[in-house]
């Protein structure tokens, strides 16, 4: 190991003195308290601290600068560009082949289906924790090792949102000795870059707690202190609103990385619920929203007609967790997305709705369903989607006075909404049907 200062190359024993100058090299030209640092390394000593700045202290110009030795806070004092720092390998873990991250923006690693297997898994493995607190604990482990079994067709960090879910069940349980090995598995991933943020950050937060269980007050603060920052972009409200302006992007250029990166905002919301036990009625907006725009991509030409499949797949997770969680009562634009699966991507109701398929007592392609529908959102006054019911009976109906009537009952709401996109899209639609029956 190594590193290169000012065109002249130093031997370096110490794998954690490389870490601690990849830290101020990615944070410059800010500064690190010990507190920051502890985020990756752990309850790293204040001697291990003062020992990394006495390495360091011969060298000219000095390479970083620092109030305490012992405490920070620590800046590196010169530009990145002039230090170069040798890859690190832990003798005590055996490193797995490095994931490049950028793969995560591939289109095809976000259709693969054990994405599903992975939400759904957790979902239950969640569902447990709040509801039951682990009394079946047999049931929990098995979503959870279900859960990382698929992993291995995932990116990395879907590894270690799983092992932050089994640190959850072992902090439930007070068994720290588990505990602290899966919370050291966290630790060991984000250090590789093979754990979200997030990730570590939860992680941090959990040993907080458990140092305060013991009675260890200030540490636990001086902990907690060190996540109060927490970046916005982690957050699953925050990504799920990412992914939907990400979708609108690829809706207008058609652009296929901008549909990865909506679909990549989905998952790591996904990530986020899991994490950090966080608001559960997002797992409808994120699975209804992977769907949809799923959908967008066979639209737009992007993706394959095949892909509807898979967009069913999401469709039925969506009304699975809608009544797992009992979140998402009379979601009618997803009933209306099912509707459009099976009348526009030729989806049989079987095969992508067995926990819908009795709901609303009515076949779920025919102009019933579509009334039923309009009948819910009417109840509620919901101008999107008696729009989109409205739409979509106006295109069923075989009755022209009703035809017009339903076009027309869209056209308001649409135009109520300031929705001049969809509109347009209507307009076309309607264009191409009065051609087709025409012929």
């Amino acid at each position: 190991m190594w590193i290169e200062y000012c065109g002249t190359r130093h031997t370096v024993r110490s794998a954690d003195l490389l870490r601690f100058l990849r830290l101020l090299k990615d944070a410059y030209p800010n500064s690190l308290k010990k507190a920051d640092i502890a985020l990756v390394f752990g309850n790293i000593h204040r001697r291990q601290l003062a020992r990394f700045c006495s390495y360091v202290e011969g060298f000219n110009p000095p390479l970083i600068a620092y109030e305490k030795a012992t405490a920070g806070p620590y800046r590196l004092a010169v530009d990145p560009k002039d230090l170069i720092i040798s890859p690190t390998k832990s003798g005590f873990t055996k490193e797995k082949p490095q994931q490049n991250f950028e793969s995560l923006n591939s289109l095809d690693l976000m259709l693969r289906p054990e994405w599903i297997v992975w939400v759904e898994a957790l979902a239950i493995a969640l569902h447990s924790a709040k509801r039951t607190l682990f009394t079946d604990k047999d049931e929990t482990e098995a979503q959870l090792d279900r859960a990382r079994a698929v992993t291995t067709k995932l990116p990395a960090w879907t590894k270690s949102v799983v092992d932050m879910c089994q640190a959850h069940f072992y902090e439930r349980q007070s068994d720290l000795k588990q505990l602290a090995g899966y919370l050291q598995r966290v630790n060991t991933a984000f250090e590789h870059g093979h754990a979200l943020q997030s990730t570590q950050i939860r992680a941090q937060m959990c040993r907080s707690k458990v140092l305060y269980d013991k009675g260890k007050f200030e540490e636990a603060a001086g902990l907690l202190r060190s996540v109060a920052d927490t970046k916005i972009d982690s957050n699953s409200t925050w990504l799920n609103m990412l992914g939907r302006n990400l979708g609108a992007q690829f809706r207008r250029t058609k652009d296929p990385a901008l549909l990865a990166e909506c679909l990549d905002a989905f998952s790591k919301g996904f990530a986020d619920i899991f994490i950090m036990q966080s608001d559960v009625s997002l797992l409808d907006f994120l699975s209804f929203n992977f769907a949809n725009n799923l959908l967008h991509g066979i639209d737009a030409g992007v993706l394959p007609r095949s892909t509807a499949n898979l967009a069913a797949q999401w469709m039925d997770l969506n009304q699975f967790v809608c009544q797992h969680f009992q979140i998402g009562d009379d979601s009618i634009l997803s009933y209306l997305r099912i509707y459009d699966l099976i009348e526009q991507y030729g989806i049989s109701p079987k095969d992508c709705t067995p926990h819908i398929a009795s709901f609303l007592k009515c076949e779920l392609g025919s102009e019933k369903f579509l009334k039923t529908c309009l009948k819910l959102a009417t109840k509620t006054n919901n101008s999107l989607e008696i729009a989109q019911c409205a739409l979509r009976l106006s295109l069923k109906t075989q009755d022209r006075t009703d035809r017009d009537g339903y076009y027309s009952q869209a056209y308001s709401h649409f135009e109520r909404l300031g929705r001049d996109d969809l509109i347009s899209g209507m307009k076309r639609v309607h264009q191409q049907e009065n051609r087709n029956l025409a012929r």
